[in-house]
């Protein structure tokens, strides 16, 4: 880190900009998980509970077969909605830490999207991006030697809240 880079995160420190994203808190999408979750389960409830059965020794055995493989795109959408519940919830739970760092270096990768950040100490970290920080390094408005907080839950960031200086 040069000389004016260290002046620059220095003088991030004190800004409006850096207090507003000490303060804030990265989306975890937990809200909107829960809410898909919950619509999801009653409406499998509901299919199950309102279903016809009894009427069902009618039909023919070759369309009740085909009733119940179509059933097989609900059970994988409950399966999805229940993992994207789990993965919310996982961040969700994780603590919130927030580091002032300078963008030393984006990556896209067939792994997903990485920031190295370089510390006013002198340390370098690589984070991996998830949900806003990683469409923002994928379009490309996070830029080396921008100066910002990392807003992180466990190794990923979630945000990026960028300090102009």
């Amino acid at each position: 880190m040069t000389d004016g880079e260290r002046q620059r995160l220095a003088a991030a420190a004190g800004t409006y900009e850096h207090r507003q994203a000490m303060t804030a808190q990265p989306n975890t999408w937990i809200t909107i998980a829960t809410v898909v979750t919950v619509v999801m389960g009653v409406s499998v409830i509901a299919t199950i509970a309102l279903y016809p059965w009894k009427e069902l020794s009618v039909l023919p055995d070759w369309y009740r077969s085909v009733m119940m493989f179509s059933f097989l795109p609900t059970v994988a959408a409950v399966a999805a909605v229940s993992w994207l519940f789990l993965q919310s919830l996982g961040l969700h739970l994780q603590p919130t830490i927030r580091h002032l760092a300078l963008v030393k270096q984006r990556e896209t990768t067939p792994d997903g999207q990485f920031l190295e950040l370089e510390h006013a100490d002198g340390r370098i970290t690589r984070h991996r991006c998830r949900r806003s920080a990683a469409s923002m390094v994928r379009v490309g408005t996070v830029t080396p030697g921008e100066i910002g907080v990392a807003l992180c839950k466990g190794d990923a960031v979630l945000e990026w809240c960028s300090i102009p200086v």
